[in-house]
């Protein structure tokens, strides 16, 4: 099981790799060079390497955490369908937050310069909201996540001690 969710992981950062010579590239010029359909594919696939990466590490530490205070309970109750649906679960999720990206970028040409941006209407209103959801998403979701699963392996394990 731990083999999936590294190869879920790999697949991730795999896919941003690709994408960042695109983006490398796109830093030496003024024009949006690549056309309609990287407008939007570009951005959608970097932030979708972000949550799923993220997730996938939230689930590897629960994983983790369960066969550490459980090992018994993992031994009997984890299997490789349960690791593949929550790899599929983390995928659709992330890809369902990712949305707005693909959906709100457009890709116009005003006097002959091709120019790939967020939508003007979804910018303004929503900006501080939807950073805010990506921070507590990704960023904060992940440390809670981890701090539970330390504390909760140390207690279990001082307490068996005792």
């Amino acid at each position: 099981m731990t083999t999936i969710w590294f190869w879920n992981l790999a697949v991730a950062d795999i896919m941003c790799c690709l994408c960042l010579p695109f983006i490398i590239a796109q830093y030496f010029y003024a024009d949006w060079i690549y056309g309609p359909a990287l407008c939007k594919i570009l951005p959608f696939t970097i932030a979708l390497n972000m949550f799923s990466s993220v997730f996938t590490l939230v689930a590897i530490s629960v994983d983790r955490c369960i066969l550490v205070v459980q090992p018994i309970w993992a031994r009997n109750h984890r299997g490789l369908r349960t690791t593949w649906m929550t790899c599929l679960a983390i995928w659709l999720l992330s890809s369902v937050l990712c949305l707005p990206k693909f959906l709100y970028r457009t890709f116009s040409t005003p006097n002959n310069t091709a120019q790939c941006y967020s939508e003007a209407h979804v910018i303004e209103p929503t900006t501080y909201i939807y950073m805010v959801f990506w921070f507590s998403a990704s960023i904060l979701n992940h440390f809670y996540v981890l701090y539970f699963c330390g504390f909760y392996i140390t207690k279990q394990k001082i307490f068996r001690s005792w």
